[in-house]
């Protein structure tokens, strides 16, 4: 009796690229983040990115091109990058070789890889100059790790200025009380002063034992601290006041 038959595998539909459009010209490069391909603008990505400004065309990159294989030299993007997961879950951008390479495993990353790619979504939105779609403060503070990564906080902070506090009052009143000490750091780095008294809020409570304190990085703490102390003042100022 003949086995029976085996069934045909099962592949799963590719996700469809992200393509970042800009009048007048077209992407020329693409960005694999975890198995999402982002179709991004070189121009756009060097102006603003010291990290893509540095390493997009460097040394190295011109090398691997000119050893590069018939099929990479006619493709229609002039770069393209992949990621490489650490063993940690962390992961880095990387210029794609030119002889074929097993994908990264990216079950293991941390926060998931949805997340993940939402959070650099979000950020080539910045870098584009197209509006962000947060729903959740992890995916901020994701995002802003990247900025930092990628050497553009300054460009993060200037689409974000002004509409990001509104939007955490108004969707994310509960984290942010359970952020406050990630995004506290976050508005630093951001230079976001709005996003910085609201987390100041929660950092110098409770009074005998506030959060800050907690904080691991010194120059944030410090910051913190002279938040704290203004607010003692003030109260000691009404308290004076009221037995005057």
């Amino acid at each position: 009796m003949s086995d029976p038959p085996t069934p045909p595998a099962v592949q799963t539909a590719a996700k469809p690229p992200i393509v970042f459009k800009c009048l007048g010209m077209k992407p020329d490069v693409c960005l694999n983040v975890l198995g999402q391909d982002y179709h991004a603008h070189s121009i756009l990505l060097k102006l603003l990115s010291a990290f893509f400004w540095t390493f997009l065309d460097s040394a190295d990159k011109e090398t691997s091109v000119m050893q590069a294989s018939e099929a990479k030299l006619t493709s229609k993007f002039r770069y393209e990058w992949i990621t490489k997961v650490d063993e940690d879950g962390s992961w880095h951008m990387i210029s794609a070789p030119s002889t074929h390479q097993e994908p990264s495993e990216v079950s293991a990353v941390k926060n998931g890889p949805e997340t993940q790619q939402k959070a650099f979504g979000n950020f080539l939105c910045a870098m584009h100059f197209k509006p962000c779609e947060l729903e959740e403060c992890e995916e901020f503070i994701l995002m802003t790790e990247l900025a930092d990564h990628y050497r553009a906080l300054r460009i993060l902070s200037q689409s974000l200025n002004g509409a990001l506090p509104r939007q955490l009052r108004l969707a994310h009143v509960y984290d942010v009380p359970a952020y406050a000490k990630e995004l506290f750091e976050v508005a630093i780095k951001l230079r976001n002063a709005l996003l910085l008294q609201e987390c100041l809020i929660y950092l110098v409570s409770p009074w005998h034992r506030p959060l800050y304190r907690s904080l691991l990085d010194p120059k944030f703490k410090k910051i913190a601290h002279v938040g704290y102390l203004s607010v003692a003042e003030k109260i000691a100022d009404f308290q004076t006041e009221i037995a005057n």
